[in-house]
């Protein structure tokens, strides 16, 4: 019985610290959109992006970071670099849990070519 504890210790520790290292924690640099999490990347016709995404969430939908498939929501939603980047394509540094980020640096990205 010992050594079956002992052996559930050892899986434990491996896996937890497996869980500990994931890619989707701690600080990140990701490269993706500011969009909406009601409106996505979907624009009306006639629309800039920016202005797309302003009207979004002006209409109560919240900022995230549009990272291909996957959506990051901004911690301060009250962050002014998200209204002034709202539509573009950025840069962004900061502390990533789960699904969320808390941006230290939102830069516009380079062009795509």
């Amino acid at each position: 019985m010992k050594t079956i504890s002992s052996f559930g210790l050892v899986l434990v520790l491996a896996f937890g610290g497996l869980a500990l290292a994931h890619p989707s924690s701690g600080m990140q640099t990701l490269t993706g959109e500011v969009s909406s999490d009601n409106c996505g990347v979907r624009y009306t016709v006639g629309m800039t992006p920016r202005r797309f995404t302003r009207e979004c969430v002006a209409a109560g939908s919240a900022y995230v970071l549009k990272v291909g498939e996957r959506s990051y929501w901004f911690s301060n939603q009250a962050d002014p670099r998200l209204h002034v980047h709202a539509g573009e394509r950025v840069v962004v540094v900061g502390t990533v849990t789960g699904s969320e980020i808390a941006a230290s640096r939102i830069d516009a990205a380079a062009p795509q070519e």
